[in-house]
């Protein structure tokens, strides 16, 4: 059921959003999850699409792996306005190091104009640049992107609130509404990439890699395991859906397939990590080049496709 909350979207009383983190050269920076748009207790985004868990009160801007964390990528203030409140000192190690209440982690809080605020969470330990009063202009760095709270990845979690409400700003309604009505407006100056699935990361190398090694960071296209070694093609997807199918094919330099695989999933999956390889057989590998190919498919359709060569070092 639909209450009677207002609509902010273009309205005279709208905020309006800039990007709150700038991705830096050679990081994978995008959105992994929504706002909670389910006033029922499920979990729906604003477009009544699985992108969200049940009760999640922001978006979440994230980057693939923690070698490109460690890259630095700022987080910036999305609209002028005054710090409210700030925490640092909390550990970056994830939700196991998080103390009781501080699910946040090191943040921000920000008041703007006609009773708006916005919040960051996960920020790095040591990172903030703005202190409790300060005055702030829009795209001004208030730190890193960090690992600090209740999160399993690296991101930023921003909510954005009006008098005490949360408001999704990819519609401009809010959080308690249901998804997908009519007549609103994003909040954004800009709206960020929107990817509703994908791709993540896909790579070789020499043996079946732990997620916990992806997270951290593979090369995509570096193999150190040489001639001798196995072969082996990884990927992480985003965002799959119910129905959604997956295919991943390592070709050898004749063009046959030396592994392959197809799998169509069985229900929604926020992230979801697979590999397919062959141990290097007893005459040692052909010449090069080695090919690897991976096909999202939704509805039917190429939602994404990634292609992937090699030359194995002599």
């Amino acid at each position: 059921m639909i209450g009677a909350a207002c609509l902010w979207g273009g309205g005279a009383n709208a905020i309006e959003l800039s990007h709150p983190i700038a991705c830096p050269p050679g990081a994978n920076c995008f959105i992994q999850q929504l706002v909670d748009r389910d006033p029922t207790g499920g979990a729906a985004d604003f477009l009544c699409g699985p992108m969200t868990y049940d009760g999640h009160q922001g978006v979440d801007f994230r980057v693939a792996t923690f070698d490109q964390l460690r890259l630095g990528v700022p987080v910036l203030a999305a609209a002028p306005g005054k710090v409210r409140a700030t925490r640092d000192g909390e550990p970056d190690n994830g939700a196991e190091g998080m103390a009781k209440g501080r699910d946040c982690g090191n943040g921000v809080v920000i008041d703007h104009v006609d009773g708006w605020s916005t919040q960051y969470c996960h920020l790095a330990k040591g990172s903030l640049k703005v202190r409790r009063g300060e005055t702030v202009e829009a795209g001004q760095s208030l730190g890193l992107m960090g690992f600090s709270g209740r999160t399993a990845f690296p991101h930023l979690h921003l909510t954005l609130r009006r008098r005490g409400e949360v408001v999704d700003p990819f519609d401009g309604q809010e959080a308690s509404r249901d998804c997908r009505l009519p007549g609103s407006a994003g909040l954004w100056a800009a709206p960020p990439e929107l990817r509703f699935g994908g791709i993540i990361d896909a790579g070789f190398s020499a043996d079946p890699p732990t997620l916990e090694a992806v997270r951290e960071g593979l090369p995509e296209q570096g193999f150190a395991g040489g001639a001798d070694a196995a072969l082996v093609l990884w990927l992480r997807f985003f965002g799959l859906r119910q129905g959604d199918t997956v295919a991943m094919r390592l070709t050898g330099p004749d063009g046959a397939a030396l592994a392959q695989t197809e799998k169509t999933l069985d229900r929604n999956r926020a992230v979801q990590f697979y590999f397919i390889g062959k141990k290097r057989p007893a005459e040692g590998w052909p010449k090069d080049p080695y090919r690897g190919e991976v096909i999202l498919q939704r509805g039917g359709a190429v939602l994404e496709r990634r292609d992937l060569s090699l030359s194995l070092s002599r």
